[in-house]
């Protein structure tokens, strides 16, 4: 959810500024250094855990019931949060709040 927010607020902040292109220019230079940093950052996975990491197949994971209500309950948030930040501002921008997106 930070992500989703937070570039929404960076291209709030610098479209008056620039044109909104700038704002995914923005976007693409914090996740460019994040991914850097993350490569450079993270410790390295051990030996073991490379080769037993494809042990399970995704159809697998997809049969166990405690991992589906977790996949259920996030893609509900997710659901939740993405229609609530695309309407609000349409919302807002309407009487009686008049704001400005």
């Amino acid at each position: 959810m930070l992500g989703g927010l937070g570039g929404r607020l960076l291209g709030g902040l610098l479209h008056p500024m620039l044109h909104w292109r700038y704002a995914f220019v923005a976007a693409a230079a914090v996740i460019a250094a994040a991914a850097i940093g993350a490569f450079f950052g993270l410790p390295k996975p051990a030996a073991e855990a490379r080769t037993s990491a494809g042990a399970a197949g995704f159809v697998q994971l997809l049969r166990h019931w405690s991992l589906l209500r977790i996949y259920f309950c996030a893609a509900g948030a997710f659901a939740v949060f993405s229609s609530l930040f695309n309407f609000l501002p349409f919302r807002l921008a309407a009487a009686p709040f008049s704001l400005s997106t």
